[in-house]
């Protein structure tokens, strides 16, 4: 508890974020797409007693409106660095960062999220066909989305995870295009292209005659083939920045690294042809459009299937446990039977000059003390295991399933939802399973034991109880319904609030550049109510049952003092009996209102426990036979099977994305890769191979 709160506070005192962009004096007379750096020196990590490793150090530069800068260098020179630092992403240590007009950016790494392609486009801006039309075309998308069923909006998955990695990007190009910025921040945006599509798409939107011509556009590049059509270049090297005006003389300046200046020759001299086209992605989705597929939001498992799935997992412990648990509510229940009928003897034996040994009552007295703490603590130890036991199966089923599951799966799956499976659901299994189902079982036996212990003395009473223990079960019947519905709404609340936060910290640099952080933080408030209205609505029920079972309580009491006082025979009550039966009746209402509460903890982890079981149960990858998770797995063994030479063979192969919803991405495949042979893919073979297989494997 202190370490989470130790966690929040750190979290709610952090640093809050600067303004992204300022206005300079220098620039407030330059129309909108000005940028100006002077002198700046960035770094990511917050600096501590202002000192930090700088990534830039003492940077200039200035782009005028509607010019096209192309930003270069080596791999881990900066070039990310500087778009982040005029996006305001990194701390700035001195200087002075400054643009005018709205600012469009497309990160190297696209941010999709899991909506449509309209929307992932649109990010909340109206429609406008004609020019939506453009840009589509212009992006290269038209045949892509002329391909699938459901047009534009078809959904692409969580992360964009049924397309390309150049249908992503085209989609993020598009997005910025369509937001009609004064200032375009492209990261290497053709990296994930072919060279046919990412010549046309040059062309028709970053070029000097494409749609951004009159904008401003920072692009960095690693293709030389494009540089030479900037109005300016920028060499990111050792830290700082060098501007060129051509690309001749960034490659015939001494100062700039010979070996990029080399390269630069030579890319920009070789011609790359290919008619291929980046298609493929798309045809992994789904016809009907829909990628994502709806959580139950309802149980589809009876009684007796989760009885049976609870006792298989916590095996025979549970079940013993139970019985011995039983067996200390009957021991309870002698002791205050045991009492009556010494204080019974006593008097009898007063009146009658005969007296029982005192010795004799007491040990029987002691043993029964004794054998009801014996059992309660053996009960106790025997649940803990049977909670080890079903704590462990659980988390090992679970996790043996998803990991053998097939892509599909994690296709139609969002992060947020199999991280709630493995945090939030089964928590209540693992944590609270102990604590709570002891003191349930405990409580509803020593309630039957009171009330068993009511009947020997007041029959009646035990009719009456039968009677409101019908009220009270179809009272808790309508309330443990509508506090599974509850449970279920925010189970489902809390998936579709960790997927969206995860959507969102992953595109946080785009989500706050397009400025449409104020709608991302209203959907999350919607989200966060209905979590909170599903909470809300158990609360109600669980009152609802606190309420009823202290009305049940007042029942059994009231009717226990009537019988024995009111309605007693002649002669009047027993005032052993009535002192027994009075003390029993009047300790039901504290007993029902313990049980209540742990029912209810009981409850919550039963929807909890559901979910869980649910994963247990997915289905593994065709002919792959799923291994349990056991345990730290042998390091020898693992090795002693390892192959000493690799070798790749297939034999008649044929896979699928979705076998039986999609066509075969490879048919009846067979070709044999001996240990030490080099092998070079022609006509996209073995690309497809590869593809399908890190996607299958390393997802």
């Amino acid at each position: 508890g202190s370490l989470a709160l130790k966690r929040i506070a750190d979290f709610c005192t952090a640093e809050e974020e600067h303004p992204r962009r300022n206005t300079s004096n220098a620039l407030i007379h330059r129309k909108n797409g000005a940028v100006k750096m002077s002198k700046c020196s960035v770094t990511w990590p917050l600096p501590v007693d202002g000192k930090a490793e700088v990534q830039l150090v003492n940077i200039s530069l200035d782009v005028e409106p509607g010019s096209l800068v192309g930003v270069v260098g080596f791999v881990g020179s900066g070039k990310s660095s500087l778009l982040a630092a005029i996006l305001g992403d990194m701390h700035l240590i001195e200087g002075h960062v400054a643009c005018t007009g709205r600012v469009a950016f497309v990160p190297q790494l696209p941010a999709v999220h899991n909506m449509t392609i309209r929307d992932n486009i649109l990010y909340g801006r109206p429609m406008q066909p004609d020019f939506y039309s453009r840009v589509i075309q212009s992006c290269q998308l038209t045949n892509d989305i002329n391909r699938l069923n459901s047009g534009d909006m078809t959904e692409v998955g969580e992360k964009g995870i049924n397309l390309s990695g150049g249908q992503k990007q085209r989609i993020s190009i598009a997005r910025a295009v369509y937001s009609q910025s004064d200032v375009y921040l492209l990261d290497d945006p053709l990296s994930a292209l072919d060279p046919v599509v990412a010549g046309r798409l040059f062309r028709e939107v970053i070029g000097k005659k494409g749609l951004l011509r009159d904008q401003t556009r920072i692009m960095v590049c690693n293709q030389a083939n494009y540089l030479r059509h900037m109005d300016k270049l920028a060499l990111v090297h050792h830290k700082g920045i060098r501007v060129y005006d051509k690309l001749e003389d960034l490659i015939n300046d001494p100062h700039s690294p010979q070996n990029f200046s080399r390269a630069s020759h030579q890319q920009t001299t070789q011609r790359r042809g290919t008619q291929q086209t980046d298609t493929e992605g798309l045809g992994e989705i789904d016809e009907v459009g829909r990628i994502t597929q709806d959580e139950l939001g309802e149980s589809k498992k009876t009684g007796c299937q989760l009885l049976g799935s609870l006792v298989r997992l916590a095996q025979w412990p549970a079940l013993v446990a139970v019985l011995v648990f039983l067996g200390a509510a009957a021991a309870s229940a002698l002791q205050q039977l045991w009492i009556k009928w010494w204080t019974d003897a006593s008097s009898a034996g007063s009146s009658a000059g005969f007296l029982p040994q005192h010795f004799d009552w007491v040990s029987v007295l002691v043993a029964l003390s004794l054998t009801d703490v014996l059992l309660r603590v053996v009960g106790s130890v025997l649940l803990a295991l049977s909670a080890k036991r079903l704590s462990r199966s659980l988390h090992n089923d679970m996790l043996s399933r998803v990991l053998w599951s097939p892509v599909s799966f994690f296709d139609q799956t969002p992060r947020g939802r199999i991280m709630n499976r493995f945090s939030a659901d089964i928590d209540y299994p693992d944590a609270r399973t102990f604590l709570s189902g002891k003191q349930c079982v405990q409580n509803t036996l020593i309630t039957l034991a009171k009330v068993a212990v009511v009947g020997t003395q007041s029959p009646v009473v035990v009719g009456v109880t039968l009677i409101v223990a019908v009220f009270l079960g179809y009272g808790l019947n309508v309330s443990v319904k509508a506090s599974h519905s509850c449970r279920y709404s925010e189970s489902l609340g809390t998936s579709r609030l960790l997927q969206h936060t995860t959507e969102t910290v992953d595109a946080l640099s785009s989500v706050r550049t397009y400025g449409v952080a104020d709608r991302f933080q209203r959907h999350f408030f919607r989200l966060s109510d209905a979590v909170m209205r599903g909470y809300a609505g158990y609360l109600s029920t669980y009152r609802f049952v606190r309420t009823l079972t202290a009305m049940a309580g007042f029942v059994v009491v009231m009717s226990t003092l009537l019988a024995n006082t009111v309605f007693a025979p002649s002669g009047g009550p027993d005032p052993s009996s009535l002192a027994l039966a009075l003390s029993s009746a009047c300790s039901v209402p504290l007993s029902l209102m313990l049980l209540c509460v742990m029912l209810f903890n009981v409850l919550q982890m039963i929807v909890s426990f559901e979910r869980c079981v649910e994963y247990t149960e997915l289905p593994p990858e065709n002919d792959v036979p799923p291994t349990r998770c056991e345990g730290k797995p042998s390091t020898v063994s693992a090795f002693s099977s390892w192959p000493t030479q690799g070798e790749v063979e297939f034999l008649n192969y044929s896979a699928s994305y979705r076998p039986g919803v999609l066509p075969n991405v490879l048919s009846d495949v067979t070709f044999r890769i001996r240990p030490m042979e080099k092998v070079r893919a022609y006509d996209q073979l073995l690309v497809t191979i590869v593809q399908y297989y890190a996607h299958r494997y390393f997802h």
